[in-house]
């Protein structure tokens, strides 16, 4: 956070700088009271005309002055709130698939929601107030000082005080806000998964579950939020109470001066404005201290993910050679829990040749692709991308079918193309091979990515890995949800690459297609074995349940 607070130093400066005059400008008015008041007393004319003068031009400096201190304000916010929310999608683009799998998405949604309103609310804003207030604060203490030592210092301790019990009860509001974010998140994760599996549900007549599930998040969210708000208003009121006591003080103090002859009616008058202008920074930097306090959990943990880009090195050396050859030596894979998904495997995909990687679930087939695609990094062993070892870089001659269709909201076209409009040219032909007509991808042109099937939305997901020119191919289950039509064409298009390195993991039992593959590659327990201990195993497996 230093650094993305370090970039706005220079606005910041100037920020300072207009609070310093603001600051001036507020404390003047007390003075341009008493001068007025003196005037007054002692029927000056002059100077009486001289402190309407002084009114008018505090007035226009005041409005003038403030607009640029709140203008100054809402550009630093602008520019943090930006650059912290683009080191947050950093973050999700190019963390370690481990460390990203370790928070759902909605707690991932929630960084750019609650956290953010957190760290904006409680913490920046905060902090720009404070160095406002300050200025007053030191402005107008240095004022008193110059009438009354006494009253100086009365005003001085009772605001050591109104800043020492926030900091104190900072830790309780701490505590809250952190199981709010985590309430909060638990919330946003519900309704996604409400969201995303409206059919399952209805399907299953669970809707009463799911309703009750989602009530109960909600009420303790909206319990916990009430709690909050009340906790906060109590420890904000004893600040509030601790100013009014000053004020009344104040009061007592002056106006025995002006009894005694110490002090003059305008004098009274401006320590009194002086004394009432305290009041509002005062409480504000005391309700400052309390929600900085109160936000620190939830920006050690923002600070992590904006400052997670910066320790692992996002923008990876990117291979964008032809691929002549992927070579495994001793690549292994563990989860947290220590279980082998992959187990020393050794192996050489080559191109212009056609692989099958065949295997139960769960067997490792789809962390291999990860490995290729740079998505898992934590692996021992080496990878090697034409010779090269594959540690630190990045193949981007490369198109990938996910295991699960993904469809982006945009177009039909732009989500093929995926901004290569170089590709254009080759979209009627793609079409073609994946069994889309004209008429059909025309009428595609208008759904939603909510009104298409699951096979319309494989056969998108198809024509945008077979468009490009990529010397490398990698097809995760490619078969699911299509009709037997489009299969069979998608497979005499596999078959037909003879320039390109083409891996496909898959179930399909079609012996033509196997057939026609060069190397079958068998996968069990994160191991590579050959087919006759494959077939033996699985026949082993197949007797024991």
């Amino acid at each position: 956070m230093q650094k993305i607070l370090l970039r706005q130093k220079y606005r910041i400066s100037l920020f300072v700088l207009l609070s310093l005059i603001v600051g001036l400008i507020d404390i003047s008015f007390a003075l341009i009271i008493q001068l007025f008041i003196n005037s007054i007393e002692n029927s000056k004319l002059l100077i009486f005309q001289i402190s309407v003068l002084l009114f008018i031009l505090f007035v226009m400096l005041n409005y003038f002055m403030t607009y640029w201190q709140i203008k100054f304000q809402s550009e630093i916010q602008k520019r943090i709130h930006i650059d912290i929310k683009r080191r947050l999608i950093n973050f999700c683009m190019f963390a370690d698939f481990e460390y990203f799998q370790e928070t759902s998405i909605g707690e991932k949604i929630n960084y750019f929601e609650y956290y953010m309103d957190v760290y904006e609310q409680y913490y920046l804003n905060n902090i720009l107030e404070l160095i406002a207030n300050i200025f007053v604060l030191i402005i107008g203490i240095s004022y008193l000082l110059s009438v009354s030592v006494v009253i100086t210092i009365v005003i001085f301790v009772l605001g050591i005080i109104s800043l020492i019990i926030p900091i104190i009860l900072g830790k309780i509001i701490n505590t809250m806000v952190d199981e709010n974010a985590e309430l909060n998140s638990k919330f946003l994760s519900t309704i996604k998964e409400i969201m995303t599996g409206m059919e399952v549900i209805r399907g299953y007549r669970a809707e009463e579950r799911f309703i009750t599930e989602f009530n109960g998040n909600l009420e303790s969210l909206e319990k916990n939020t009430q709690i909050l708000s009340v906790t906060n208003g109590k420890l904000n009121q004893i600040s509030a109470l601790i100013q009014y006591v000053m004020i009344i003080l104040c009061l007592i103090i002056t106006g025995s001066g002006v009894i005694v002859g110490n002090l003059n009616l305008g004098q009274l008058v401006a320590v009194t404005q002086v004394s009432n202008m305290l009041i509002m920074p005062m409480q504000q930097i005391g309700m400052a201290i309390l929600d900085i306090g109160g936000s620190k959990s939830i920006r050690e943990k923002l600070n992590n993910l904006v400052n997670y880009g910066d320790d692992h090195n996002c923008c990876l050396e990117k291979c964008e050679e032809k691929i002549e050859s992927i070579e495994f030596r001793n690549l292994s894979l563990e989860s947290k829990n220590g279980h082998k998904i992959l187990d020393n495997i050794d192996f050489v995909f080559k191109s212009r040749k056609k692989y099958a990687v065949v295997g139960d679930n769960g067997s490792g087939k789809s962390t291999l692709f990860q490995v290729i695609l740079g998505i898992r990094k934590n692996y021992s062993g080496n990878v090697f991308v034409n010779g090269k070892d594959l540690k630190g870089k990045i193949i981007t001659n490369i198109s990938f079918l996910p295991q699960e269709s993904v469809i982006f909201r945009k177009n039909i076209t732009e989500n093929i193309l995926l901004g290569r409009n170089e590709l254009n040219d080759r979209l009627d032909g793609i079409l073609e091979k994946v069994n889309i007509s004209k008429s059909f991808f025309k009428q595609m042109l208008t759904k939603g990515e909510y009104s298409m099937s699951g096979g319309e939305k494989r056969k998108i997901n198809i024509a945008r890995t077979f468009i490009g020119n990529s010397s490398v191919i990698l097809m995760d289950e490619f078969e699911n949800t299509l009709d037997k039509e489009t299969k069979g064409m998608v497979q005499d298009y596999i078959l037909e690459q003879q320039d390109k390195m083409v891996i496909c993991i898959t179930h399909s039992l079609d012996k033509d297609f196997l057939n026609g593959m060069d190397e079958i590659i068998y996968l069990k327990d994160g191991k590579v074995i050959d087919e006759d201990e494959y077939m033996q195993r699985t026949i082993d497996e197949g007797g024991k349940k």
